[in-house]
């Protein structure tokens, strides 16, 4: 029997390069990497991918610039539509006072203004008469005069008010008129004839005797802003010492007017 004559440690170096050669046959076959977990590392990145990867990035980069623009052009848009809104407002609310005061400037220039004057005494008839005028632009609405008329008769002769215990006689009339045209238009063909019953010519001449005459006008005066107007007369006599005459001269509705709605009139009242 012939024996091997090869020594020994190239026999191991044979048997070692044979191993190293099934290993690493056996590392190069991918399902036996892929069993015990010996991936391939991942291709190297080419050129191309690598300026692919930055355009991506600067296009995200332009996109979140974007949005930040569009938040703030988003705010300055709404800024400018506040401003907008209230510069409207504004010019609407200037707009509307413009009219409003040339409204209120018509009203006033052409409304009805109502009043008591040019009173005249009768002693025959024994009434003291006034006439109603217009002296707006328009017609007045149809008004209602309440009169209050007192008499006094002092034992001397005496200048302005005197006490009460001397009255002598007081009533309450209501005259409903129709509307009052403009004095413009004419003459006013409206009198008011307050009838003064104790009236007395010879009294009044002496100064023994004073007469007041307050009134009370509602109306509407043409607008209806203007609905609801007052106006007042107060007529009274007063002696002249030294002329010896009796005049009858306006007073201050606002001084007798209170006094004389606060007071019972029951009985004394008369509506024409």
């Amino acid at each position: 029997m012939a024996l091997n004559s090869e020594p020994v440690g190239q026999n191991d170096a044979a048997l070692e390069t044979g191993q190293k050669s099934n290993h690493q046959t056996h590392l190069d076959n991918p399902n036996v990497r892929a069993a015990f977990g010996l991936l391939a590392p991942p291709p190297a990145k080419t050129r191309h991918e690598i300026t692919c990867k930055q355009e991506k990035t600067s296009l995200e980069k332009f996109k979140d610039w974007a949005e930040i623009l569009g938040i703030v052009l988003l705010f300055v848009y709404t800024l400018y539509t506040i401003k907008m809104y209230r510069a409207n407002r504004d010019a609407a609310d200037a707009a509307k006072s413009a009219a409003d005061t040339a409204k209120n400037s018509l009203v006033i220039s052409q409304r009805a203004y109502l009043t008591g004057l040019y009173p005249i005494t009768d002693y025959d008839k024994k009434i003291i008469s006034f006439q109603i005028l217009n002296s707006g632009h328009i017609p007045s609405s149809r008004a209602q005069v309440v009169i209050y008329e007192v008499t006094w008769n002092p034992p001397k002769p005496t200048v302005g008010e005197t006490g009460p215990e001397y009255v002598v006689e007081r009533h309450k009339q209501i005259n409903n008129i129709p509307a009052v045209v403009p004095t413009s238009a004419g003459p006013s063909p409206i009198s008011i004839a307050v009838i003064v019953p104790e009236m007395s010519k010879d009294r009044l001449l002496k100064g023994t005797q004073l007469i007041l005459i307050v009134a009370d006008i509602a109306y509407d005066a043409g607008f209806e802003e203007v609905k609801g107007q007052r106006s007042e007369v107060c007529i009274q006599t007063v002696y002249q010492t030294i002329a010896k005459s009796v005049f009858l001269i306006p007073c201050d509705p606002n001084k007798y007017l209170p006094g004389m709605e606060s007071a019972d009139w029951t009985g004394k009242t008369t509506v024409f």
